[in-house]
């Protein structure tokens, strides 16, 4: 069964490019601007994995990954955002509420790869 991977962004013209890489690579990513909508198909459907941008709508990306934690913690959480520093981050990090990241500067080949690689791995979230 394919990997289900949900995204949330901010809806810029950089993640409409994100997306289309993302169909490219043979990738189904379903996309949500508005954390809330991400979060009710979450509960209603369910995903493996969940990257979130750190700009989204009404909160940030640390956030929203720490309430999927909350909410679903079997699910594999990814930020990608451009370099991030600041106590929030790495006691995110050092918490396992973010499980990986990206860095947006770098592109997002590594990502993609990360993603396309992920269903072939017995990734297990840490609860």
């Amino acid at each position: 069964m394919p990997t289900k991977i949900l995204f949330a962004g901010d809806g810029s013209s950089n993640l409409s490019a994100l997306l289309s890489a993302f169909r490219l690579a043979g990738l189904n990513v379903e996309y949500f601007t508005r954390p809330e909508d991400l979060l009710c198909h979450l509960r209603e459907q369910g995903a493996d994995l969940v990257v979130s941008d750190m700009h989204v709508q009404g909160t940030d990306g640390v956030d929203l990954l720490r309430t999927i934690h909350q909410q679903n913690p079997q699910v594999f959480r990814v930020l990608f955002s451009c370099a991030v520093a600041g106590k929030k981050f790495r006691t995110a990090l050092e918490q396992r509420i973010i499980e990986r990241w990206f860095d947006k500067n770098n592109g997002h080949n590594e990502l993609i790869r990360y993603l396309k690689e992920f269903g072939n791995h017995a990734y297990t979230a840490v609860i």
